[in-house]
This record gives structure tokens, sequence and C-alpha cells, in this order.
């Protein structure tokens, strides 16, 4: 396929001039190289579901388009903007980060969209003129919603093309070419539609002027016979209503009118008929200045000069297989034209389209009347809570407090599930019973009047906290219907509420420190709550900063990892799985068998896996054992023990992890120095775990956590799961777990500082064996004693 060139998805030109001026491209005579400058500012529109607002869509600051549909912008003023991975942040600029825009590498990427500001600032006039039908003024960009403006967008994209589903004129065909080539005779439709010191000086010399240059229209009244006026349908008629008629005719049929003679109105005397005129046909003259309406002028001819230079069309080419474009412009170009002004109305027009569909939008979305508590809240993240995912999207809120005193009433839920065996939940229902002020009126979010199942739970007081369960995460297909099928309120009061189904993934939804669950909002596609996200607010001022935890990032088998462990940032390589990450399950290993003490791994007697990695195990001096991945049922899998005197005081220090495409390899190091490696022997890149020794900051590494959701086969033939994502589990030296469900120091969340990991870039191939001859590149092994691994010296990193 190779690479490709993304474009603006307000006007469908690219983001580059590369070799704009060589033979057989743009003719530096019609367009120069500072004409061009804009062009390759761009900035970005998207989705963050961390983001902590309520509203997670956010516009970037500049940037410059790169290879393969990314984006590199400076971060901007705009909170939203995701920040970027430490580890592109350590080899890149901090006050930057890269954005895939229309196709996503990774699954579970969220829609994002690039565009020219200054085609967003005639997207803002044209929206301006939809809604209030006012011209003059320039529109403020603030006053479009970036969430609106991004679902009209998605709901307009196609997957695997690099623009929108709208008709970009001229560009049509150029907009949808894998390459943009900087073809001769398209000069205007590069051109900056918005301003531009050509479009200024031509408007103000137009203004100032009382009469427009001299290009005689075609085409003018023609003489009425008594034969045409007399079977004419408008004898009879005043002027004044003909006049208000035929403004409202397209410009040919006007023309065909003016020749017809069937009217005895001489319409290019007609001067008020001319001004009106020119803003029906083109409203896009927003800087053709009001106070010039006032002067005396001849306005039928400034009408066919403003209409010759927005109706400019693309001159005549033909091929020439001499020149890389492979066009070339037919006979003299007019040197004339303000080109600008031809593509404002392309652009304007184009963006008129998403401007019908932005309206629309926003007119489907429920009026919400927001409480004073409402106002204040957040929502620290709204993540994926199904597969498979759609653009088609609705986005509902549900606030369940008015005042504080509120928290304290009873609170009955109901939670509706989809019907005809799908059970994935589709609505929240609430009624909230005041302590003070008595019931209040019912409230819904999403699908309340499914025909599927309908669960009530009562709570009294307010809620902690919300752990969801995830149906069918094992099911690695892309048929695969995945769902919130059942929940767990944690009330502040009395005992933890289960509704639902309990099987399947688990996932801890994010509350922050001092804060309480005010409501939720969400995401309806296809019937089914596809994001989901709990609105919360503090009832006293506090400088605390929330934070999300890597823990409540991921979805969990066979349940949440215990108090008071913390999840380090997990690795991926490029190769995305089937599913999202983010309704992929996390499977994860303790060095402890029960765990009433993180740092104490003196149980532990050795780590297993195979050659292919398909499979890790933990055992333990009493026979117990832990076994996670897609082969730990498969008998016919060899696997290797990696033998640990947890009783001698020894205890993995390091984890390291190999990767390429995609985690390839995991390498353990004890505290006694001791090796042992699963996995690929080739890796461009490794990322270190180690124990933390500083005072008063020691962790221990407590386990381990992987997925595994790229579907491919291994060696033998046999279908696997290959590990898309490993990390480590870690917990503070001599931490011992808690039982209330709320963490480290009652922090519900479970927030606690994290082992970081060390990024080295550097590859590793495997030797040269003495013979001259080569290993396997990307050779698999498991080497678990000193003699394989001394055997296996230069096959291994």
């Amino acid at each position: 396929m190779g690479g490709w060139d993304v474009n603006c998805a307000f006007c469908g030109a690219s983001f580059s001039n590369f070799n704009a001026f060589e033979e057989g491209a743009y003719d530096p005579a019609i367009i120069t190289e500072a004409d061009l400058e804009w062009v390759e500012k761009v900035k970005v529109i998207g989705f963050n579901p961390d983001s902590f607002s309520v509203d997670k869509c956010f516009i970037t600051g500049l940037g410059e388009a790169q290879d393969f549909g990314d984006i590199e912008c400076f971060l901007g003023d705009d909170p939203n903007v995701p920040r970027p991975d430490p580890q592109w942040a350590q080899n890149n600029a901090p006050d930057r980060n890269h954005f895939s825009v229309y196709m996503t590498f990774k699954s579970g990427d969220t829609f994002a969209a690039p565009f020219h500001p200054p085609c967003f600032q005639v997207f803002a006039q044209a929206l301006k003129y939809q809604i209030s039908g006012k011209i003059y003024g320039v529109a403020d960009i603030s006053n479009v919603s970036k969430e609106i403006l991004w679902t009209a967008m998605s709901k307009l994209h196609e997957e695997y093309n690099h623009v929108l589903s709208l008709d970009y004129a001229e560009l049509e065909e150029d907009a949808r070419e894998q390459y943009w080539g900087c073809t001769p005779g398209q000069e205007a439709w590069v051109s900056n539609p918005f301003s531009s010191p050509q479009i200024a000086h031509y408007m103000s010399t137009l203004s100032g002027s009382p009469t427009a240059p001299t290009h005689s229209p075609q085409g003018s009244d023609a003489s009425s016979s008594t034969s045409c006026l007399e079977e004419s349908p408008f004898r009879g008629l005043a002027p004044e209503l003909t006049s208000e008629i035929l403004l409202h005719l397209d410009y040919d049929s006007l023309r065909n009118f003016s020749l017809s003679g069937i009217s005895p109105l001489k319409l290019s005397q007609i001067p008020q008929f001319w001004k009106r005129k020119i803003f029906i046909d083109m409203p896009w003259l927003w800087d053709f200045l009001p106070s010039t309406l006032d002067r005396p002028r001849n306005w039928f001819q400034t009408y066919h000069e403003l209409r010759r230079q927005c109706f400019a069309t693309t001159p005549e080419t033909e091929d020439d297989d001499e020149v890389d474009s492979g066009k070339r412009v037919v006979g003299p170009r007019d040197t004339t034209l303000v080109l600008g002004l031809a593509n404002r109305r392309r652009v304007w027009n184009t963006c008129a389209q998403l401007a019908k569909k932005y309206i629309e939008e926003q007119d489907s979305r429920q009026d919400v009347v927001e409480s004073d508590i409402g106002k204040s809240a957040i929502s620290l993240q709204m993540p994926q809570v199904a597969f498979s995912i759609s653009k088609d999207v609705q986005t509902l809120r549900m606030d369940i407090l008015n005042f504080w005193e509120d928290c304290e009433g009873s609170k009955t839920f109901t939670f509706c599930f989809a019907g005809e065996g799908d059970g994935r939940l589709c609505g929240i229902g609430a009624n909230v019973r005041s302590k003070y002020t008595g019931p209040h009126e019912k409230m819904e979010l999403g699908r309340v009047d499914d025909n599927g199942e309908k669960i009530e739970a009562q709570i009294q007081g307010w809620i902690t906290g919300i752990d969801l369960n995830l149906s069918n995460t094992e099911e690695m297909t892309k048929d695969t219907k995945i769902g919130i099928s059942g929940l767990t309120l944690y009330p502040y009061h009395g005992a933890e509420v289960k509704v639902g189904q309990q099987d399947g993934a688990k996932r801890r939804m994010a509350v922050g420190k001092d804060l309480i669950i005010t409501g939720f909002t969400c995401e309806l596609a296809n019937g089914i709550i596809q994001r989901l996200s709990l609105l919360q607010a503090s009832q006293y001022p506090t400088q605390t900063t929330p934070k999300v935890s890597t823990l409540l990032k991921s979805i969990w088998l066979p349940s949440l990892p215990p108090q008071p462990l913390t999840a380090s940032t997990y690795e991926t390589g490029y190769w995305s799985p089937t599913h999202s990450f983010e309704v992929l399950p996390m499977s994860y290993l303790l060095f402890s068998p029960k765990y009433t003490n993180p740092s104490s791994t003196a149980h532990l007697t050795g780590i297993s896996s195979d050659s292919y990695f398909s499979t890790l195990g933990v055992h333990f001096s009493d026979g117990a054992s832990q076994i996670i991945g897609p082969s730990k049922s498969n008998d016919s899998v060899e696997r290797k023990l990696f033998k640990i005197d947890g009783k001698g005081g020894e205890y993995i220090a390091k984890v390291q992890v190999g990767m390429n495409a995609l985690p390839q390899a995991i390498k353990f190091t004890t505290s006694k120095g001791r090796i042992a490696f699963f996995g690929q022997s080739q890796k461009n890149s490794a990322t270190t775990y180690e124990v933390s020794t500083e005072s008063g900051r020691e962790r221990v590494i407590a386990g381990v956590y992987a997925s595994w959701g790229y579907p491919s086969r291994d060696g033998r033939d046999n279908k696997v799961e290959l590990c898309t994502s490993f990390s480590v589990l870690s917990a503070p030296k001599n931490s011992q777990e808690k039982k209330d469900g709320k963490g480290v120091d009652g922090d519900w969340n479970g927030e606690g500082e994290e082992i970081r990991g060390v990024a080295d870039r550097t590859p590793f191939f495997a030797e040269q064996k003495a013979d001259g001859t080569s290993w396997p590149v990307f050779e698999t092994i498991a080497l678990v004693s000193e003699e394989e691994l001394e055997e296996a010296r230069g096959r291994w990193w």
C-alpha cells in the first residue's frame, strides 16, 4: 500500500507543498511560495476519553503533517489535548504530541481530523449564516462546540478515507487520491480562503470605488416584444413583486429570464436588485464592508465582477507525459483573478454541508439543565465499554444530585439490559428521594424502555465507587459482542450492591479523592452504552489534582488486582489487537500465594513459560500454581520452570520486556543475579522495570500482568493469541492487603507510586555462529538455567 497523504476536513486540500514549483506543477506567476505558507499549518480535532472535562473533545495547537497520516502538533492551550507518552516525549519536544488522523494505527484509537485554521474560520462563518442568516462580522470560533463538530465529522467519515464524505467540488477527485500532487491549474484551490493580502487589497479597492472593474457580463436585458408581454404571466404584476421573485432564481435561470423578453423590467437598471442579489448568491463575502452599501455605484457591474472572481473555474488542461503531474494548462491565464475568493466559494459550500450536519447533531441532543453541582462536575475518564464501537453516537447525560443534601437521601437505580439475547447495558434510570426536599422527578439515561431485563438497586446515601462487569472479552473475533453485563455499587453506608451478571472481566471506574459521584454521561450507539463515565464533584473547595492510576485504565481477569497494588504503564508494539485495549482483558500473576504481604515472596518457588511466551505461571512451596495466557490449558505446550529460592530470600528484582511489533520476550532477573529468558531473541527496544530501593519509597515487584489479543499461529501451527501488552504490579515494601476496598490510606482509587519503566532503544540481533553462518533472526527460546544461558550466549539480549 505504501504511504498516503491526508487532507483538510473542511477544504479537501493537502498540508504539503512538496515540489510545488517544479516543471509541470504550480505557476509561480499565479501563486507564490509565500501564498502557500498557510497550507502547511495544521491543527487536529479529536476526542480524549482520559480528559477530566465532561466535554472530552480537543483542538490542538499548530503542527505539521508527517507520513502515514501522522500529525505532530504543539499541545496548545486546550486542557483536553492528550499529553504525550513519556517515552515519546523523551525523544521529542515535551510540549508536542503526535496524532493519527482519519485512519488509526492502534485498536481503540479514537477518530481525529486535521484542518487548516483558516478553513475552520470559514466553517464558523458558514455555520453562523446557517443559524442566523447574518453575513457581516467575523464569527467567533469559540462559539463552535468541539464536541458537536467532532461528532458530526466522525459520522461523515468512512473507513480508510483521508477526507470526509463531503463534496469538495473542484478538488473532489484529488482529495481522495492516495498522494497529493501540485497539479497545474489548481492554484486557486490552494489559496487561503479566509484572508490574504490579495483579498484584503481587492476588497478595499472594490469598496472604495463607485464602479467595478470593467469586465462586461455576457447577456443583458432583451427588448420585450408586444406579443411576449401580452402572453407573459408577469403582466400586471407590480415591479417590486416581480423583483422579489427573481431574486431567488439561480444565476443561469435569471439570465435566461432576462433574455426571454417576457418582462418589461430592465434588471440591469435596478441597483437595489443587484445589491441584494450579491448577498443572496454570495453570502461568503462577509468582508465586503457594509459601509460601501450606501455609496452610489453600478451594482449591476459590481455583482458581475464579484461573480467573475468567486466563480472562477479550473483552467483547461491537457495531458503531458513529460512532466510529473501529467498535466499542463492550455492557453493564457487570467492574472486579474483573486484566487482566494474562488476558493472561498468552494470551501464555503463544502462547509455549508458540514454545518447542516452540525445543526442536525445539535438539534438531536437532549436539553440538560445543569444544577450548580452539575456545572462544577468533572469526568475523570470515559472508557470504551462495548465492542464493536460505532461513530453514529448519541452523547447523553444524567445528573442525579441537584443539591448536596441529596447525598444523604435514598436512591433507586434501574439498570436496563438489551433484550433478544443481547444482555448488554443500554440504559440507566434513577429516582432520588432527598432527605430534605422529598422525591425528585425520575431521571433517565439511554434506553430505559427496552424490552430486555430491568434490575433495580436500592442505595442509601452516596456512592463511593462502581465496578463494571464486561461480557465476552475473551472471544477474539471481530463479531464478538462485548458490553456491560453487570455492575457492583459501593455505597458509603452499607454493603456493596451487585446488579446483573458477575462473571467476566472487571473494570473499576475512577472516583477522585474527595469527590462524589453526581451523575453519569455516556455514548449510546446501536442501542448499547458503548462509553460510560461518572460525573463527579466536590462539596468543598479542594486543591487536590485528580489522578487516574494505570490500574484503573484496564479491565481485569478474573478479578481486580487487590489493594494496595499499583500497575505500571504497560508496553505494547505497533501491531494492534483484535479489540481495543480498553476492552481487552489483562491477566495478572502475584508472587505471593495468598497475598497477605505483597513484599513477601518466601513461598515462591518458580516462574514458568514457553519459548513462544503463550503462557506464564508462578509456583509456590505448597504445590499451588497460577497460570495465565491463551495456552494455559494446552498440555502440548512445553513449559520450562525457572526455579527461585523464595524461602532463602530470593525475589524478582528486575523485569525486562523486549519489544518489536508486539512484546516479544520477557527477561527476569532475581535479587541473586540469576536470569531467565522466554520468547523471541530479536528486539528493536526493551523496557526495564526494577525494584525501588530509595529510602522511604521502597517498592517491590509484586507480580506481572499481560494481555494476549493478536490472533496468529505458533511454530507448531496452533492457533494462538500473541502477547499484546506486558508490565509489572508493585507495592510498597512491607505493605498489607486492604480489605475495605478503599485502597491505600482509604483512597478507593488505589492510587500509588508506580515503578517507572526505563526504555532502551538499542536493537538486538543474534550473533553469528562459530562457522560464520547465522542463527535464525526471529528464533524463539526458553532459557532457565545458567547452562542454557551460556550455551545460547549471543542469541539472547
